[in-house]
Parts: C-alpha cells; structure tokens; sequence
C-alpha cells in the first residue's frame, strides 16, 4: 500500500510523516510507502498544478491533510522556506486549498483511486493512516469491490437498485436513532462534504464497541418507519435491490427484513473495517455497470452524489430538511430527477411520475 500526503505549505504534512517512522519517498517502491508530495501552486493565472501522471500511477491512496488557514497562516509567517507566501490572506488560503481538494477528489474517483481528508483536529491520524497500511482498514475501492462481487455473486438480475437507507429509504436517520451517547459532534466530522473513509472510521471505532449495541440494534430496526410510496414504486421494477449505507449494515439488514422489496444490505461494520464512505458508493455503482449491469440509484445526500451520477439513472429524494449542497449540485449540470410522488422536492430537478414508469 502507497499512501501520497498532500496539503498546503506548513500543513504538518513531514511531521506526520516523521512521526509515522515510514518515510519512503522514491517512485516504484515495492514496499509500503508514504510520502509528502504537493498539488498546485499559486500563480497570476490562478494555480499551477505540479500534480503528476507519475503520482498517480505509483500510489494508491491520496490523503489530504486539511489544516485551518489561521494554523497555516502562523506557521508561514515562521518559515524562511516559504517566504513568499507570507502576505497571503486567510480567505487566499482556504480558495488555495478548496482548488487543491476538489481538484485532487476528481482526479482520484476518475482514476479509482482512494481519495481521504485528514483532520489534525483530531488525534487518531497516525492510527488511521497504520490501519491502511496494514490492511486492518480498507480502501474504498478495495471495499467497493467486495460489495460488487457480493451482490453480483447473489443475483443475475440485470437491473440492480442501489438504495440509499438513511432518509432516503427510511424518513429517518435510522443510525442516529439507536439513542447513543453523544461521543463526537457528527456534523463537526463530516463538514464541507467529508464524507471520507477517515472520518467514517473515526465514528464507528467511537460508536462500535459500545456496550449494548446489538440491542438498540435490533430495537431502532424494529420501529423504522419506511418510506412506503418509494417502497411501492421500487417493488415494481424488475431488479435486485439493495440498501447501500454508509450506517451499520447489521442494522440495515435488520430493518429490510420487515419488506420483501430488498433482498441485500451493504454498510459499514461496527468493527469500521469496512467503511462505506462517498467514493464507496460512487465505485460500487461503477464496478456494476463495468460488469455490464444497469444500475439505478436512489439518494438523498452528498454522500450518495458520485453513486447517482455513477448510475444509468439517479433520483434524489428530498427530505424535510433538504441537503442543501445537494440541492446545490443538482442545479449544476446533473441530469437526476426525482419521484413526484414524494412531498418534498429538490428546486429545479425533473420530476417522473415513478421511477419505475420512468425505467420501463
């Protein structure tokens, strides 16, 4: 495994490297590797990018160390090395690093590649990044190709359903229903579209080993309220549906035992091996239709968007509180549509009168 860190100048990228005791920088090394390596530049035309297809090629998982402007700022205004970046403004950093990101993210899913965010927040870096290198932590693609096989190893079938659970299936987060104590601020991890398996496999290795979690599992899967008109519509099609969850897959295939419309569920497991992270999603629904399969996907958030733009056909459904970057996303080109049998509606998005008339 060959993990390449990126981040703005003064990041922390070599000290985490250094603390790792693994510092292995040359191309085609056959053994682990980490190294620092830089993206893009800032330039009177905007930013020049250094990334090359040299990088790529030699690893397989691209982490991005995501350090606050102000930290970035302090610790230029220390360094002789960068210098000329002294004057730069906080608002200069952040489009800097919001280029890097996003460039960087593109790259790697068009790539299937591993694509993380790193968060010096939090203490449990250098766990997470030994975790992928030993193989007790999967990569997204490693685990988008289990889930693939799995499901193409039960059916032949050729239209599959992928169907996000939480809010899109259900009209509720069903994981935030087991009543967990509160361990860490879910909406603090996941900001600005992190939906990375770091921070999925920082969740679940708080939340998995709590006492009782078997039990509230099979309690929170017992009362989840599905969404009934969606189910309906889905059951007419003529496929293998899955649930595709970035929640417990235990409790996902608890709660679609109350329905025959699905026959399969993927998640994450409590044990955050396997962590179904945005890219996750975005390569199961890929390796399926590499596998000459149609898929069509149904999701309500941003962790679901790289799935739905990865499927023949994709539907958001809208919620009470509507995913307000996905209703963003979907104003920008996509070509998702929506059920108009469900109330609630994205701004500007085709409406279908059911997927399934829509599919035929």
């Amino acid at each position: 495994m060959r993990v390449a860190i990126y981040g703005l100048p003064c990041a922390g990228k070599s000290t985490l490297i250094s603390k790792m005791g693994l510092a292995v920088h040359p191309y085609g090394a056959e053994e682990d590797a980490v190294a620092e390596r830089r993206f893009a530049f800032p330039s009177e035309n905007g930013f020049d990018i250094v990334f090359m297809e040299q990088d790529a090629e030699c690893f397989d998982v691209f982490a991005y160390l995501d350090t606050a402007p102000e930290i970035i700022l302090e610790r230029l205004g220390q360094s002789d090395e960068h210098r000329p970046y002294r004057d730069m403004t906080a608002e200069g950093i952040e489009a800097w690093r919001d280029f890097e990101v996003s460039s960087l993210r593109s790259e790697c899913f068009a790539r299937g590649k591993e694509f993380i965010i790193l968060d010096p927040r939090f203490d449990c870096i250098l766990e997470f990044l030994e975790g992928l290198l030993d193989g007790t932590i999967l990569t997204s693609p490693e685990v988008s190709r289990m889930a693939a096989d799995r499901i193409l190893g039960s059916t032949d079938k050729h239209t599959i359903v992928l169907c996000d659970g939480d809010r899109t299936l259900a009209d509720i987060d069903l994981t935030l229903s087991l009543d967990l104590p509160v361990l860490l601020d879910l909406r603090d991890a996941f900001y600005g579209d992190r939906y990375t398996t770091f921070q999925f496999w920082m969740v679940y290795k708080l939340y998995g080993t709590l006492p009782q979690l078997d039990e509230k599992i099979r309690e929170a899967a017992d009362k989840v309220p599905l969404n009934k008109p969606l189910l309906d519509d889905l059951s007419r099609i003529d496929s293998y549906r899955v649930v595709i969850t970035a929640g417990l897959e235990d409790l996902w295939s608890l709660a679609i035992e109350k329905t025959d419309a699905f026959s399969m569920a993927i998640g994450t497991d409590a044990g955050a091996v396997r962590n179904i992270s945005q890219f996750a999603k975005g390569y199961i629904a890929r390796y399926l239709r590499e596998a000459g399969r149609e898929v069509i996907a149904l999701g309500d958030n941003m962790v679901d968007y790289r799935m739905l733009l990865e499927a023949d056909r994709g539907y958001v459904i809208a919620h009470l509180k509507k995913n307000a970057p996905l209703q963003s996303a979907v104003l920008n080109g996509s070509k998702l549509k929506q059920p108009s049998s469900n109330e609630i509606k994205f701004e500007g998005v085709e409406e279908v009168r059911s997927i399934y008339e829509d599919s035929d």
